[in-house]
């Protein structure tokens, strides 16, 4: 026994839509809705393309403003570098200061040692 024309899961064809009023319906609205989505789709399109260069320059443009552009910019790393470099001699002048005072004190020592030693001689 053959199925009945109605019981195909898929949508019918346009074909048939003149045989079922309401599923012509259907299919017209979807096709509305994507000619719709379609072309609000192409109004966006044709909107960017008609936007002012200045528009992009602002947003694209690394060197318009570099306030914002932070590790892609030479003169972020230079500035990296150089802050490093000022934080490492930084630490070694205080390391030999510490070792200046800690080599004065030794000397100070050896000289305290050197005259106990010359008066018992």
């Amino acid at each position: 026994m053959p199925p009945p024309p109605n019981s195909s899961p898929l949508p019918p064809s346009p074909s048939h839509a003149i045989d079922f009023p309401r599923k012509q319906l259907y299919i017209h609205q979807t096709t509305a809705t994507k000619m719709i989505a379609l072309r609000a789709a192409t109004s966006a399109r044709v909107a960017v393309s008609r936007a002012p260069a200045s528009m992009f320059v602002r947003y694209y443009a690394p060197d318009v403003r570099s306030e914002g552009a932070t590790a892609s910019s030479t003169s972020f790393h230079e500035r990296e570098q150089a802050k490093e470099a000022q934080y490492v001699r930084q630490r070694e002048a205080e390391k030999l200061k510490a070792a200046k005072a800690k080599l004065a004190e030794a000397q100070a020592e050896v000289e305290k040692q050197q005259k106990v030693v010359d008066s018992q001689n």
